[in-house]
Order: C-alpha cells, then structure tokens, then sequence
C-alpha cells in the first residue's frame, strides 16, 4: 500500500513538472491537440518515467508534499522557458523582418491565442515545428526527461548555479534569431539609405512611395533563396533548447 502511494506521489510531482510543457506547449502541433488528450499523454508519459526510472516520494506530512509541488511548479516553469524563448525568439525575428519588408499588413487571426500573427513569423514557427519532429526532437526530449529526473530529483529546486547557463542560453538564442533575420534586414538597411539619397538629391521625387514595391521585390528575391539555408540554424536553436531538458 505505502509503495502505490509513494509511487502515486512521484506520477503527480512529474506531471507537475512536465505540465507546463505538455498543457501549455510553445509547440502549435501539441497545442492544438484537445486539453483532455493533453493530460492523458502528460498522464501517461509520467507514469511511464517513474515506472522506468523506479521514483518513489514517501512525505511526512501533506504540508511537505505541497512544498513539494510549488518546488516542482517552479521547476516545471524553468524548462519549458528554453522552448518557449527558443521559438519566441524565431517568431520575434520573423516579425523583424516582416517590419522591415513593410510585411506587417499581411497578418494571420490565430484563433487559439486570439492575436494576429505577421505572415514570415508564422512561416519561421511552422517551420520550427516541423522541424522539431523531423529531426528527432521528441525523442531527443524523452531523453533529457530521463536524465533529468535522475540528476534533479523529485522535489529539489533548480540549482542556483546553473542560472549562468539559463544565460548563456538565451545569449546564444538571441546571437541566432539575429543571424536569421541578418541577410534580409542589411538588405533593407541598404535600400533605406538609397531612398534618403534620392529624395536629397530628387526632392521633386516621391522615393517613399516608389521604394516601397522594391523593398518588398529585393525581400522576396533574397528571402526564397534564404529558406534553404535557415533550416539549419532552426534546428540548433530548437536542440539548444532540448540539450537544457
């Protein structure tokens, strides 16, 4: 009897530590999956890594097993920031770019967070996704799910000293959500001098309104080319992320 309670108090303190990042994934594909299905596979997946891992929590008392899950909440809160300032920092570099291109009139109604979201941002985080499973990513995660749980126990807070990586992470996460919308914002840049100048040397000129369709023919023109080549740095991000689990 005590060893199924022991074994009941560990599926909970898991589901509460992975809640966060099952129930409220930055991940569209698993967000929209309905709530009830959501809990049944954070059910499920946390009955099945404490029956692999053999996690067992005896409590004295139920004041020291709601510690317990505010320790976990918390934990629970940390990890899923890595996925979700991962693929924020994707969307946030295609909103830049979008700005840029004079691309923030074309937006999409996401019905499920009720925001309208800019038409390469949306682009970046499909293709983030798809990119999470093609290369492995869950699989990737119900591996540092294992690790985790063996390296940080049931009930024990995040170390303070690894918040340096937490960091270094998200420096590194900007550094390439930067890289991505780099080659079409220089782009841009250029092209803004070149309307300052002709409309100093040509005031006559209207360069606003005629640069306007150029921005957006020069964005296109090195935006395609460029979408065989942003998969890569996608993926780093997404397993940056992942390596943190």
């Amino acid at each position: 009897m005590n060893t199924d309670i022991a074994l009941l108090n560990a599926t909970l303190l898991t589901m509460v530590r992975l809640g966060f990042l099952i129930l409220r994934s930055p991940l569209k594909a698993l967000r929209a999956m309905p709530i009830t299905a959501r809990f049944i596979l954070l059910l499920m997946l946390a009955y099945w890594l404490c029956i692999t891992l053999h996690l067992s929590v005896n409590t004295q008392s139920p004041n020291d097993f709601g510690l317990m899950i505010v320790i976990e909440g918390l934990n629970g809160i940390i990890l899923n920031s890595f996925l979700t300032f991962a693929l924020g920092a994707i969307q946030t570099s295609g909103q830049f770019i979008d700005t840029q291109m004079g691309l923030n009139a074309l937006s999409f109604f996401n019905p499920q967070a009720l925001t309208h979201d800019s038409f390469t941002s949306t682009l970046f985080t499909l293709l983030a996704g798809l990119l999470f499973f093609q290369s492995g990513g869950v699989g990737l995660m119900l591996t540092g799910f294992l690790n985790q749980l063996q390296h940080l126990s049931l009930g024990t807070l995040f170390p303070i000293t690894e918040l340096t990586t937490v960091i270094h992470f998200f420096g590194e996460t900007l550094t390439i959500a930067i890289a991505l919308a780099c080659p079409i914002v220089l782009l841009m840049l250029l092209l803004d001098i070149t309307q300052a100048i002709l409309m100093r040397s040509m005031p006559h000129v209207n360069a606003y309104f005629m640069a306007l369709p150029l921005k957006l023919l020069a964005g296109f023109m090195i935006f395609i080319p460029l979408l065989s080549h942003i998969t890569r740095p996608i993926t780093t991000l997404l397993q940056l992320a992942i390596k943190h689990y």
